[in-house]
């Protein structure tokens, strides 16, 4: 009889283990915050129109701002992530308009602020750097 008894616990234990466990998965999900959401109209590959431009290209997707710069991508959805797997707190601050997007990176010990200007459908300028991005 008192083999059954813990038998019983037992099974109940592991059962109430897997259920709340489960549960706080989903949470976690569902919290999960999109810090860089690009509009639509920047969304691709822009090339640089002048050799002498710091930043090659920018590649814009739903999710991501990325830069290649000789030769090395840096992406800032990974540089936010690495922020935050060290532990660090990251805020973006963006502007939205028919013919603006800008981004603000509230990193630890820095803030950065990207900011692109719709000249023509297929033409951007990167207003810090008053560079002209022609879109693949």
């Amino acid at each position: 009889m008192l083999m059954r008894k813990f038998l019983s616990i037992l099974i109940f234990s592991t059962f109430l283990l897997f259920a709340c466990s489960s549960e706080s998965d989903s949470d976690s999900n569902e919290e999960q915050i999109r810090y860089i959401n690009p509009p639509e109209w920047i969304i691709g590959a822009w090339n640089a129109l002048e050799d002498s431009t710091e930043v090659e290209q920018w590649i814009f997707s739903s999710d991501d701002v990325v830069m290649i710069k000789n030769d090395v991508i840096i992406s800032q959805r990974r540089q936010v992530e690495g922020y935050q797997n060290a532990g660090h707190h990251v805020e973006t601050e963006e502007v939205i308009e028919e013919d603006l997007y800008s981004i603000t990176f509230y990193f630890p010990y820095d803030e950065v602020t990207y900011s692109f200007e719709k000249e023509q459908e297929n033409t951007i300028i990167w207003i810090e750097k008053t560079a002209t991005y022609s879109k693949n």
